[in-house]
């Protein structure tokens, strides 16, 4: 079953093709393990600690949420017909019971792991919102205070048309040119 859903995904996106045999064998094993206490035993907690860490592997490196949504629906639909293969001649009322079970843990596994994925992608894109408001603020508030004290060093000057700048142990780090023609001509000559 393994060999045959790793040959399914990495058939199914570029993505789950770069990705390692170990590693989804592993990933695979792991989910065998979720999904058989979950049926068995009703007990999904193998099955959460599997989404939180496929979720954030798989977020991290920037896959889409349809494409692990595919591996998922892909190992259900081998399970599915694996049971039904595995018991062509007798398909009784237990063989139905526990294709439900599983559709009914599958479909669980599909809903938890929407959830826990867009949960990580939404504070990843939170984080990130945060982050540029922040940079965007500090450039701004920066820009704002350069250009007033460099009004404030043009109207000390008393220099209304030349060239004012502000210099501190990195070089420059603001110029006001003036309009008229020989504030240009000084300001292309220092290559700004």
């Amino acid at each position: 079953m393994l060999d045959r859903w790793v040959d399914a995904v990495k058939l199914s996106t570029p993505r789950y093709a770069d990705s390692s045999d170990e590693f989804l064998h592993k990933s695979a094993e792991s989910w065998i393990d979720g999904v058989y206490h979950a049926v068995a035993e009703s007990d999904y907690s193998h099955l959460m600690g599997y989404c939180l860490r496929i979720a954030s592997i798989r977020t991290s490196e920037g896959f889409r949420f349809s494409e692990v949504m595919k591996a998922i629906s892909l190992a259900t639909e081998i399970v599915v017909d694996m049971l039904l293969e595995a018991n062509k001649d007798n398909i009784n009322e237990q063989v139905s019971q526990d294709i439900r079970k599983i559709i009914k843990v599958m479909n669980w596994v599909t809903m938890s792991f929407g959830e826990t994925f867009e949960d990580i992608r939404q504070k990843e894109f939170s984080t990130g919102t945060l982050i540029g408001l922040v940079s965007a603020q500090e450039a701004a508030d920066e820009a704002a205070l350069t250009s007033k004290l460099l009004e404030i060093c043009q109207g000390m000057s008393g220099c209304t048309n030349g060239i004012v700048m502000m210099i501190d142990s990195d070089g420059v780090l603001a110029e006001i040119p003036g309009s008229d023609e020989f504030s240009k001509k000084v300001m292309t000559k220092i290559g700004t």
